[in-house]
């Protein structure tokens, strides 16, 4: 009886091992893709993987799951609950590559390791525009922006108003991580804004007897007048002289800004007396003084360019005839109206309406 019972323990136990050993055999085979690459990227070195803010680790395995995102699903869910992923989520835009394991791929969620988005702000000419270029790069939502960057309270700590909004812009290359919120871009944008007008800025403005919401709004129209970036505080020292003198700006620019506003994706390659028939409070020909707002968002150097306006007693300026881009200057009325025709005469010889 003691060598049937030793030999019955003895294939109890036997078969007890094969159990445990078809275990772990199989847990095995279930993380294969821990110390494996087992992300798929589609024949690419890698691949953008998204997840909203708000998602829930179910979002995150479906998406994963759905979009193909690796070879082999099996064992990811049972890894990532082991390593505590599923606790914490973490939205953001990040890249998988295809020498990843399961648990290169955990980590990389885990942490948040999002690459920064690099946005180059510039040709924005409304705020609604800004709004959306920034949503199609952020997972900021566009209304959310626009509401944001409209704030009246928002806009008077700054000296501006809902005409000037852009102004609270300064164009330059920005780096965002995808998850960033509309709340967040705006913050960041007030920060740019303040350390642009540090004393030195704030000084220079204050000499040529302009606010930065009046910076601004003449920088944009320098930038629409010159072609040849260095012309601009050449420019800008024409404007100056008008603004103090009571004379109309005049500037071809705030007309065409009008026509293209009222026909999006039109361009107007030369303005005409007939479109400064327009009563438009953007019509310089019309109206005296500054626009209510900007034309378009300055770059730096049409910034820079009013900042560091040239001193001169030029008040009038016409595109030169050879049509280079750079402009003659003059103080009087016959001079200039002598550049204008000989530009005028140019642009009909060469077909330009």
């Amino acid at each position: 009886m003691k060598k049937k019972a030793r030999r019955r323990y003895l294939g109890v136990l036997a078969a007890g091992l094969v159990i445990v050993a078809l275990g772990f055999f199989a847990l095995a085979q279930r993380f294969q893709g821990a110390y494996q690459p087992n992300v798929n990227t589609l024949g690419q070195d890698s691949r953008d993987f998204f997840i909203p803010t708000g998602s829930s680790f179910n979002d995150v395995l479906n998406s994963l799951y759905t979009g193909d995102y690796l070879i082999d699903t099996a064992g990811f869910k049972l890894l990532a609950v082991f390593k505590k992923y599923d606790r914490m989520v973490k939205p953001g835009k990040y890249e998988l590559k295809k020498s990843m394991t399961d648990l290169d791929l955990i980590e990389l969620l885990k942490q948040g390791k999002q690459n920064p988005i690099a946005i180059k702000i510039k040709d924005i000419i409304t705020v609604p525009d800004l709004a959306s270029i920034i949503s199609q790069k952020l997972e900021a939502d566009s209304s959310e922006i626009v509401r944001l960057l409209n704030s009246k309270s928002r806009l008077a700590k700054r000296g501006l108003d809902q005409n000037s909004a852009l102004a609270l812009i300064i164009s330059d290359t920005y780096n965002f991580f995808w998850s960033t919120t509309a709340e967040a871009f705006v913050n960041a944008m007030e920060s740019k804004f303040d350390k642009f007008w540090d004393v030195e800025n704030m000084q220079k403005a204050k000499a040529i007897n302009l606010t930065p919401k009046q910076v601004m709004i003449l920088a944009a129209i320098v930038q629409g007048e010159v072609r040849q970036t260095a012309e601009a505080p050449k420019v800008a020292g024409v404007y100056l002289n008008r603004l103090q003198r009571g004379i109309k700006l005049e500037a071809d620019a705030t007309l065409k800004y009008i026509e293209e506003l009222k026909s999006p994706g039109k361009k107007i390659s030369r303005v005409y007396l007939t479109h400064a028939d327009n009563t438009s409070p953007y019509n310089t020909y019309k109206y005296p003084g500054l626009p209510p707002g900007m034309i378009m968002l300055p770059e730096r150097w049409a910034v820079e360019g009013v900042l560091n306006a040239q001193k001169h007693d030029y008040i009038f300026y016409c595109a030169k005839a050879d049509l280079s881009g750079y402009h003659n200057f003059s103080e009087t009325l016959s001079e200039h109206n002598q550049n204008a025709r000989a530009y005028q005469n140019a642009m009909n010889k060469r077909g330009i309406k």
